[in-house]
């Protein structure tokens, strides 16, 4: 029996490197020469952003370019819920918007306190993301 090492692999297509990572463990078993596995798309990347500074409207930008999803985002031990506007929600909520900027990289913007939550002071922002392509 033989269990891969790794849970990336990569495709390449002439000069571009296509990323995936195994949804699942893959074993070939003795005597069988391939073997079925469930894959996604790119790299799954979980780093802290920043921490809050209790004002409202605040941006953390991801660090690594190519962001494919934005799996979570938690302050502190809660987890945040995308939106598409702040404007449809109330102080209470915990929100955030993702938007690509100008250069291409993922923008996380928090709430004023009217619409949407402002983070607690001094919580730590951290993101899940998916990078590839």
């Amino acid at each position: 029996m033989f269990k891969f090492a790794s849970r990336n692999f990569y495709l390449f297509s002439n000069v571009v490197a296509i990323i995936f990572e195994f949804q699942d463990d893959a074993v070939i078993k003795a005597g069988e020469l391939s073997v079925i596995v469930s894959a996604i798309e790119g790299e799954t990347h979980e780093d802290v952003i920043g921490s809050s500074n209790g004002e409202a409207y605040q941006e953390f930008y991801l660090p690594l370019a190519g962001v494919i999803e934005v799996v979570s985002v938690s302050v502190g031990d809660h987890e945040w819920e995308a939106v598409a506007s702040l404007a449809d929600y109330s102080a209470g909520d915990k929100v955030y918007i993702a938007e690509l900027d100008a250069w291409g990289r993922v923008r996380l913007t928090f709430g004023d306190g009217v619409s949407g939550q402002i983070p607690r002071e001094d919580e730590r922002i951290s993101v899940v993301y998916r990078v590839g392509g």
